[in-house]
């Protein structure tokens, strides 16, 4: 089986190829760091609008799970402004994995869990369509 020679300096056997240009390269001639080129390494960069690069999808998810932790923050003080300074209810949610942890306290504890579970499962429903979709 006779090997390629590489695009860039036609000595070396091709065995790689750049992620930028789409050349056959021998391993002298790539950068393992970025997998591209020589000649493409002395090209400026080609900057990309956010949308091409896909960060659209991730900026609109790091944009709703603030507007979620917002709005709980706000419905925390609600609740503490209404209840009085004495009582207070609560709940915890920790994901391991796929796994919940969860536990409520106060006279409205399991009420305020079963929200917070709901909340929960709608953001990692939300998170799983938008994966799905990228």
């Amino acid at each position: 089986m006779a090997s390629t020679p590489c695009e860039v300096c036609g000595r070396g056997s091709a065995r790689y190829i750049c992620q930028s240009c789409g050349r056959s390269v021998c391993e002298a001639c790539l950068d393992p760091g970025r997998w591209i080129c020589a000649a493409c390494q002395t090209k400026p960069a080609e900057i990309q609008p956010l949308s091409e690069r896909g960060s659209d999808s991730m900026f609109k998810i790091f944009l709703t799970g603030f507007a979620i932790v917002f709005l709980g923050m706000i419905m925390m003080m609600a609740a503490s402004v209404v209840s009085g300074l004495g009582q207070t209810s609560g709940a915890v949610i920790v994901f391991i994995g796929p796994i919940p942890i969860g536990f409520g306290y106060g006279r409205f504890g399991l009420e305020v869990f079963a929200l917070a579970l709901v909340m929960a499962v709608v953001a990692l429903a939300f998170f799983w369509v938008m994966r799905r979709r990228g």
